[in-house]
């Protein structure tokens, strides 16, 4: 009974270690398999599967199976075609953006640099006008004519009919400065150097014998002395007497002096004495000191005009026959002084003054035709004019006289 006992338990035994064997062999020939499978599906970018996943294959099946499906949605989310046409789609809107943006900057671009264009073109304009003014001003200090002329320059800033000369090189210079070109030098007779002293000496006579024999004599000098863009200094003296058988009919003198102290090229400063004498008139002396203010207005080839005004005051004695008063105040003078060439010989001047006083004012013009005969020899007729608002009783407001004179320049 005993060894059967025995027998049955050790059969059991056996049994079941042969189970447990038979289980323990095909469970490791499945975990080989699922290994090797995994070796295969391995992809080349990734490599070989490491230590640890060989483990984990081998312990847990499922494990392995979770590998595979990454591996699996990895490679759908790589291969997926609408995952490209995405990201195509993202980068052609980023594209499009950025080429607006470069179309704006280029509008703009092109808008300022339109903007600077027409602020250079107005700046190219100004200098166009500053040109012709710089070459106007040029023309009033050098006062170059054609021809005879471009050797003369008109003293117009106190005494327009004061001629100074230049010598050729003097001219041609200021001529090809003025107009930015050479110019060709003219060919004339030996010409006087340029100095700061120049004048003029006129003298006229006249005799007339019918009932009445009548004797007449005027003349002038002036002497001007200037240096340049500084001061001025014009002395003018003009003289006139009258004779009817002897007996004297008429005697004046007249001396100006003025002072011009230059700003700028058209504008200046004046101090201004004016003394007269005549015998036959109705102020037998009129004596006026000015200061005022001076500017060019007009300065051309052909024309020019001066303007100056300002305050004085004047002494005025009445004819001694007369039995008037002295009449002694303040005044507002005001002169303008206008000069034409008509031609290479010819010029034209017009001097009027006016001085306005509480008591009395005068008006005085003077019209004066120049005429070149030969260099510095011109033949002048002059005209002269005055009107006086109060005078004496007994005599006359206007004085008229008319002359014809010759002048020599120098």
């Amino acid at each position: 009974m005993k060894f059967k006992l025995v027998y049955i338990i050790g059969f059991n035994i056996i049994f079941f270690a042969g189970n447990a064997l038979w289980s323990f062999h095909n469970n490791k020939s499945q975990d080989v398999d699922i290994v090797i499978d995994a070796f295969s599906r391995a992809s080349p970018r990734e490599g070989m599967l490491n230590k640890d996943a060989i483990v984990k294959a081998s312990v847990s099946t499922p494990a392995v199976e979770s590998v595979n499906k990454a591996e699996k949605e990895k490679k759908e989310v790589v291969t997926s075609p609408s995952i490209d046409v995405k990201a195509q789609q993202k980068l052609r809107d980023n594209l499009e953006s950025q080429l607006i943006s470069f179309n704006q900057t280029n509008i703009d671009l092109m808008t300022e640099l339109n903007r600077f264009r027409r602020e250079l073109m107005q700046k190219n304009l100004e200098i166009n006008e500053l040109k012709e003014e710089n070459k106007t001003l040029k023309l009033a200090k050098s006062s170059s004519i054609a021809s005879d002329v471009e050797l003369v320059k008109a003293d117009i800033e106190s005494e327009p009919d004061l001629i100074k000369f230049k010598t050729n090189k003097t001219v041609v210079e200021e001529y090809q400065a003025t107009i930015g070109k050479d110019v060709a030098q003219p060919q004339y007779g030996q010409q006087k150097p340029l100095s700061n002293y120049s004048g003029s000496i006129e003298f006229g006579f006249s005799y007339s014998q019918n009932s009445i024999e009548t004797r007449a004599a005027d003349g002038r000098f002036i002497l001007n002395y200037e240096a340049a863009d500084l001061f001025e200094i014009t002395s003018n003296v003009n003289f006139g007497i009258r004779e009817e058988d002897s007996y004297m009919t008429a005697k004046n003198f007249r001396w100006q002096l003025q002072g011009d102290k230059y700003l700028d090229p058209r504008n200046f400063i004046y101090a201004r004495t004016d003394l007269r004498r005549t015998e036959f008139a109705s102020y037998d002396k009129e004596d006026s000191y000015t200061v005022g203010y001076g500017r060019i207005v007009l300065a051309g080839e052909k024309n020019e005009l001066n303007v100056e005004v300002g305050p004085g005051y004047r002494m005025a004695l009445p004819n001694v026959d007369t039995g008037a008063v002295s009449v002694d105040e303040l005044i507002l003078r005001l002169g303008i002084y206008d000069k034409h060439v008509l031609s290479e010989s010819l010029q034209l001047s017009l001097d009027s003054e006016l001085e306005l006083g509480k008591e009395n004012s005068t008006y005085s013009a003077s019209f004066k035709l120049q005429n070149k005969i030969y260099r510095e020899l011109f033949l002048i007729s002059e005209s002269n004019y005055k009107y006086t608002q109060n005078v004496p009783d007994g005599t006359s407001n206007k004085d008229i006289s008319t002359n014809l004179k010759l002048k020599y320049a120098f």
